[in-house]
């Protein structure tokens, strides 16, 4: 998704500034959407491979970086492999053999950090584990700020935007939204409120939910309160939305810090929830059912006041330490 990429472009384009030979490998799926090469054009001038780099040489890059929690096929053998965290969540919400195949790690916040660190106990001479940042948040606060034509305001819930995270048989199993969503679009609509949809853009492609989004889709597609939204880029949506609900989703974050709108987090399991995002007292209210969600959304629950506590390393300047934690390995001996 070039939301995905927008913020790890920057990085990339500052070091091949440096010097540094790079190329971009977007998930090859998205090969069948030609609108998405256009939009990784508009941010990045880099070399992009798509599925056609299944046909080159194995690379000999000295750095391979990816925010995809599986062993790469296109590895070098003697790269040093680097997971990024394009999420807040902690590292329930990624598979737990994938991130083996990583030794360095850049990490957002603190929760990943001293999991990290707790995980990989015995193996720490194997690992490095860097306090970085999120350059995803401070893109989009930058992309705001400098934007004078974008209006923030916290007006009374006209729209609400419902956004679960992906969930698979691996992940997120007991805690999605995803089973609740007909329950949830229906009984908002029947109160009048205008509802957007957005699934996890993974959910789309696989997972055990393909059909019954789909079929959410063209069950509520002559509704005029209703909008499904698969679009490339979610910013457009979340300027115009005045709610977020959702599960365990890193994107609250974005929603709440970014855009100061309110969330609130729905779920039947709270606990494994509040496990899995530690963040989620700090961004908004917590729900267990619909019934408290509906009630709380007609409360005086969503004033904006409660403060923000977020252990989120190097705000404001992730991207330059990116860059420096990458030069530097790419250039150590």
């Amino acid at each position: 998704m070039p939301s995905y990429l927008d913020h790890i472009c920057e990085v990339l384009n500052e070091l091949e500034v440096k010097g540094a030979k790079v190329a971009l490998f977007p998930e090859w799926r998205r090969l069948e959407h030609p609108e998405f090469e256009v939009q990784i054009r508009k941010i990045s001038d880099l070399q992009i491979f798509y599925d056609l780099h299944r046909a080159l040489p194995k690379l000999t890059a000295k750095v391979f970086l990816s925010s995809t929690a599986t062993k790469h096929f296109y590895f070098s053998r003697n790269s040093k492999n680097f997971f990024y965290f394009h999420s807040v969540a902690g590292l329930s919400g990624f598979p737990k053999e994938g991130l083996d195949y990583y030794s360095y790690f850049l990490c957002a916040t603190e929760q990943q950090y001293s999991e990290l660190l707790d995980r990989f106990t015995s193996d720490k001479k194997s690992k490095k584990v860097f306090c970085a940042g999120y350059p995803k948040l401070d893109k989009i606060i930058k992309k705001i700020d400098s934007n004078e034509k974008i209006k923030i305001k916290n007006a009374s819930v006209k729209r609400i935007l419902i956004a679960p995270t992906y969930a698979d048989e691996k992940i997120y199993t007991d805690l999605t939204i995803l089973p609740l969503i007909d329950e949830l679009i229906s009984g908002l609509i029947r109160q009048g409120r205008n509802v957007v949809f957005r699934p996890h853009p993974v959910s789309l492609r696989r997972g055990p939910y393909i059909e019954m989004i789909s079929s959410i889709k063209r069950r509520y597609a002559s509704e005029p309160l209703f909008v499904f939204d698969e679009s490339q880029d979610y910013f457009r949506t979340y300027i115009d939305s005045d709610l977020m609900v959702t599960d365990v989703s890193g994107t609250s974050l974005i929603f709440r810090v970014a855009f100061k709108k309110p969330v609130i987090f729905l779920s039947k399991n709270l606990e494994a929830s509040l496990k899995a995002l530690d963040v989620i007292p700090s961004l908004g209210r917590s729900v267990r059912s619909i019934g408290e969600l509906k009630e709380v959304i007609d409360s005086e629950g969503l004033i904006l006041n409660q403060e923000i506590k977020i252990k989120l390393f190097n705000q404001g300047r992730a991207m330059k330490v990116f860059v420096e934690i990458l030069e530097r390995e790419l250039w150590m001996n």
